[in-house]
C-alpha cells in the first residue's frame, strides 16, 4: 500500500486529509515541517500546507525533493497564490498544487499522481 506523508500545522486539517485517504493508502501525518523530514516512514507522496510557521511547504518539498527525489510532491494551499504555483509546478517541485478545501476524490487524485505501479 503506497504511503503518504501528510504535512500540517493545523490538526483539523491535517486529521481530515488522513480520513480522506485512510484506506487507500498508509497515512502519517506531521504537524510541523522538521517532523516530517523523518525518514523512517518513507513516504510515497507527501502533502504539504503551502503555510506553516517556521518553513513554507515550498521549502519542506524542495527539501523532500533532494532527499527523496522519487517522492511525489503535492502543495496544498487556502489561498490562491499563482506566482508560487506556477513556480512550483515550472520547477518540477511539485506534482500537483491543490486548494483548500480539497474534492472529496482526493484518493482519486492522489492514486493519479502516483508512478504506474504504486497505485493503491
Amino acid at each position: 500500500m503506497p504511503k503518504v506523508l501528510i504535512v500540517d500545522d493545523e490538526p483539523g486539517v491535517a486529521r481530515a486529509l488522513q480520513r480522506t485517504l485512510r484506506g487507500a493508502f498508509d497515512v502519517q501525518v506531521a504537524s510541523c515541517p522538521i517532523a516530517a523530514m523523518l525518514e523512517t516512514f518513507a513516504p510515497d507522496v507527501v502533502i504539504s500546507d503551502f503555510k506553516m510557521p517556521g518553513m513554507s511547504g515550498v521549502e519542506l518539498l524542495s527539501q523532500v525533493q533532494q532527499r527523496m527525489p522519487l517522492c511525489v510532491r503535492v502543495l496544498l494551499s487556502g489561498e490562491t497564490d499563482s506566482a508560487s504555483m506556477e513556480m512550483s509546478l515550472s520547477r518540477g517541485l511539485v506534482a500537483r498544487f491543490l486548494h483548500k478545501p480539497w474534492d472529496d476524490d482526493l484518493a482519486e487524485v492522489v492514486a493519479g499522481i502516483l508512478p504506474k505501479g504504486e497505485a493503491a
